[in-house]
């Protein structure tokens, strides 16, 4: 027997709207709107009216959906493991909707929302997401892009685990980790024209690297050829994902780095001069990186002492209450 469509209650649509409404009015008795927000949590389908207003509320407010969708990220937090099984199906229906939202604010709060869910019941149960993220990273339409960027960050930046997940059954056929679905449209990004698909898949491919999930061993060559060609880039924000892999890069495989460490350290103190402070302190993680490197010989950087020395002591910071700093100013 099929399980019922849940269908919500207008009136009590209309009062959930009310109450979002005046948890956002500077005028309302916001500590009261709060406590009846809390009690609304003890409803069986109070999470579906949420998704709901979130979702489907075009004709409200930008805030009072926002609202809605922040709520609901903080009662699934501790709510998801005693949520049905059909409520949840029918919220995860909403939140793929919203992923593409022409609204940025909407579209990054579904995708935080997402990261909760992935986080509390695992990507092998919501297979139409891990579909949904390989379709739309290919995407011409700007705001898929950005949705389908924003939400794999998020739900590897609260779970690496999840990324190598195995997803099963007849529409993957064999076996299939998450990071193997994932990591060549990601890489297929690395050329796009806009800076923001670059930075973002940069960024993904970057949070991976440490824990070298299925994906990223697979692909692990073509992504180093990517870093290089960007190496570059004229976005700032792309440069800096280029240092951070590099330096992410060279403990789990130096092998990679080793053929051009002259380049890549000349390359780092050009960075550690750039006109982005960002950049430049990213590029300062380089040395550390390497000093700590099992499988590089410390020997190769001494060359370079002369012109390095100077660059770090030239963007040293040092603070007034730190002890050391303190004695040496009395002495």
């Amino acid at each position: 027997m099929a399980a019922q469509v849940w269908v919500p209650n207008e009136t009590a649509v209309a009062q959930i709207c009310q109450l979002l409404s005046g948890f956002q009015s500077p005028t309302a008795d916001q500590a009261q709107v709060w406590q009846q927000l809390q009690q609304a949590r003890h409803v069986p389908d109070f999470n579906n009216y949420l998704s709901y207003v979130f979702s489907k509320g075009e004709t409200l407010p930008s805030e009072v959906r926002n609202a809605a969708g922040l709520l609901l990220k903080n009662n699934l937090k501790q709510q998801y493991a005693t949520t049905t099984e059909d409520f949840r199906q029918y919220i995860k229906g909403d939140l793929l909707h919203v992923l593409s939202h022409p609204d940025r604010a909407l579209r990054h709060t579904a995708g935080s929302i997402v990261s909760t869910v992935a986080a509390a019941g695992g990507l092998r149960a919501w297979p139409e997401l891990v579909m949904w993220l390989g379709h739309s990273l290919g995407s011409g339409e700007a705001s898929t892009l950005d949705g389908a960027l924003d939400t794999l960050f998020k739900v590897a930046e609260d779970g690496m685990d999840q990324i190598n997940t195995k997803m099963e059954g007849p529409t993957w056929g064999t076996p299939q980790a998450v990071s193997s679905l994932l990591v060549p449209p990601l890489l297929a990004l690395l050329p796009h024209p806009s800076p923001a698909a670059r930075r973002g898949a940069l960024a993904i491919l970057n949070l991976m690297l440490p824990s070298m999930p299925d994906g990223m061993v697979d692909n692990i060559e073509a992504f180093t050829a990517g870093l290089f060609s960007l190496a570059t880039d004229t976005d700032p924000g792309v440069r800096k994902q280029v240092v951070a892999g590099l330096v992410n890069l060279l403990p789990v495989r130096p092998d990679l780095l080793l053929p051009q460490l002259h380049q890549i350290i000349e390359y780092m103190l050009a960075m550690h001069q750039d006109g982005d402070e960002d950049v430049a302190l990213e590029s300062a993680e380089f040395w550390v990186a390497f000093c700590d490197a099992d499988d590089v010989e410390p020997e190769l950087l001494r060359p370079f002492l002369p012109r390095l020395i100077p660059l770090l002591l030239d963007k040293m910071v040092f603070d007034e209450y730190d002890e050391e700093v303190q004695v040496g100013a009395q002495l």
